[in-house]
């Protein structure tokens, strides 16, 4: 065996034959959405629906994620079971497929980290054995940073870890709702108020539709985009006609998604663009969101959102405040060239 033909290596060439696989396959309309989905490709992904995607605040749909790897887990683990696979077997599998599915995806921090805690989740499941999900979590952290440090700077990482930290521990507080459709409205905006600092750091701006626009695309990418790009996938491995009359209904249909998204996004004032914190600011902003989960788990009421409001306007109005005179300029033609 040569040093370049590892099995990382020969993991990496079959995500290249995968990628050309759903190039050849896809009608083209489907093709860049297909390979962030399966493979974690986004290059070839349009400026304008990732600008779209920004606006609504649901970039990370398109960014292999938990989401990801708990469907293709879920889905794995039926076909398996339908198979009549021993289920302590499928678990086996999972535990073997997962590793090397996270390499095929493009092994980002947040597939990792997917990976990482369902694989804990199964061994305990195999063996009888339960642990704490955040022990899990945090478990996962150490690991990571241990490996390697400079994963402490991944925007990737921290965001993937930031979102999981707020739902883990407001599991207490999913718990005693009983809708699921209220359910999937305060997950999106327990995700969205926890990173919010963090977004502010790295991007300057946040989506304020995407408190609510998360409720609604969250479970039709769950239960309908995401599944059918597996399916479709399948498909153009076991019969390419099949795969077309499944292409005729689900383009059209996909192509109505995006009419929608379309219209969502050119709806005004949907961006709050503060500028970028300092980290002290970024500081205080994350303690507000940790005075505001301590207050909330007791009793939630809506007057104690005052406790993440105040803060972001008084962030906001800083500039206007400010007397000292500050100049911004962009570099065009450098940013053409780059």
């Amino acid at each position: 065996m040569t040093e370049n033909d590892t099995w990382k290596n020969r993991l990496l060439s079959r995500r290249e034959a995968l990628k050309h696989h759903i190039r050849e396959h896809f009608p083209e309309s489907l093709v860049a959405e297909a390979e962030a989905l399966l493979i974690g490709e986004r290059e070839n992904m349009d400026p304008e629906d990732q600008r779209v995607y920004q606006t609504l605040g649901i970039s990370h749909l398109f960014a292999i994620s938990g989401l990801h790897v708990g469907i293709a887990s879920g889905l794995l683990y039926g076909i398996l079971v339908r198979l009549h696979v021993r289920k302590e077997m499928a678990l086996v599998i999972l535990l073997v497929v997962l590793p090397l599915y996270a390499v095929l995806a493009g092994g980002a921090p947040s597939v990792w980290r997917a990976v990482s805690m369902v694989c804990a989740v199964l061994v305990g499941k195999l063996f009888g054995f339960r642990l704490p999900i955040a022990s899990i979590m945090l478990t996962s952290v150490v690991i990571f940073i241990l490996w390697n440090p400079y994963v402490l700077y991944k925007i990737g990482f921290q965001l993937s870890y930031g979102a999981t930290f707020g739902i883990i521990y407001s599991l207490k507080f999913l718990s005693e709702i009983r809708s699921a459709i209220k359910t999937g409205f305060v997950l999106t905006f327990i995700s969205q108020v926890t990173l919010y600092p963090l977004l502010l750091f790295h991007f300057y701006e946040l989506s304020l539709s995407a408190f609510v626009v998360n409720s609604l695309f969250v479970p039709l990418f769950t239960l309908l985009v995401l599944p059918a790009n597996f399916l479709l996938l399948f498909l153009t491995f076991l019969s390419q006609p099949v795969a077309d009359v499944v292409f005729n209904g689900y383009e059209p249909l996909r192509g109505l998604i995006d009419q929608f998204m379309n219209r969502l996004a050119a709806l005004p004032y949907q961006l709050w663009n503060p500028g970028k914190p300092t980290l002290f600011i970024v500081f205080l902003l994350a303690a507000s969101v940790y005075l505001f989960y301590c207050v909330a788990e007791r009793k939630f009421q809506f007057s104690q959102l005052l406790i993440l409001v105040v803060p972001a306007l008084l962030f906001t109005a800083v500039p206007y405040v400010d007397p000292r005179l500050k100049v911004t300029f962009l570099d065009i033609v450098k940013a053409i060239v780059l």
